[in-house]
């Protein structure tokens, strides 16, 4: 078995915003956060990936554009699913059915059960509508972030040529 994945080290709080998170489902504080990122395999560092920034909730922890798992997410991987076991089960009939004489009226059966899940399945996906706005529109109806002090230390913001940063940390309000 092999382990692998991606060491986050040297975490550094580097900015922040008003952000719209979508697993809160509400504007919530975003604070962006720079490691250094080193690929691992059976936790051995094996290739450094360089310097990263990403934007985390303050509450939840998570990025605040990170969808849950939807229904609608579950019909697109349903879809994928049944239009590639079809396409198995129509290529075995047509390229593979003298040899399995057999079976023929089951993978005939299955055959017909995918093709019509992923014809219902793509009918919905195309039909129905996503439900409610996207990241983006809900993002931009979350006022800019306007604050004096820093959240991290305290400290006042020196406001530079529209460039807002803390002189302590060096954290930048964006």
């Amino acid at each position: 078995m092999i382990w692998h994945g991606v060491y986050r080290l040297f975490p550094r709080k580097v900015g922040f915003r008003n952000d719209y998170c979508m697993t809160c489902r509400a504007p919530r504080r975003a604070e962006q956060v720079r490691t250094f990122d080193v690929l691992h395999l059976n936790l051995v560092p094996v290739l450094p990936l360089g310097f990263r920034r990403r934007w985390v909730c303050q509450e939840c922890g998570l990025r605040p554009r990170q969808v849950r798992l939807t229904l609608r997410l579950i019909a697109q991987m349903v879809l994928v699913a049944s239009l590639i076991e079809a396409a198995t089960f129509w290529g075995s009939i047509f390229f593979v059915g003298l040899a399995i004489a057999e079976d023929v009226d089951a993978f005939w059966f299955l055959g017909v059960i995918c093709s019509v899940v992923a014809v219902a399945l793509g009918g919905y996906l195309i039909f129905w509508p996503p439900a409610g706005p996207s990241y983006e529109e809900l993002r931009q109806s979350v006022p800019a972030a306007n604050d004096t002090k820093c959240p991290f230390c305290g400290t006042p913001l020196i406001d530079e040529f529209f460039d807002c940063h803390c002189p302590d940390c060096g954290a930048k309000r964006l």
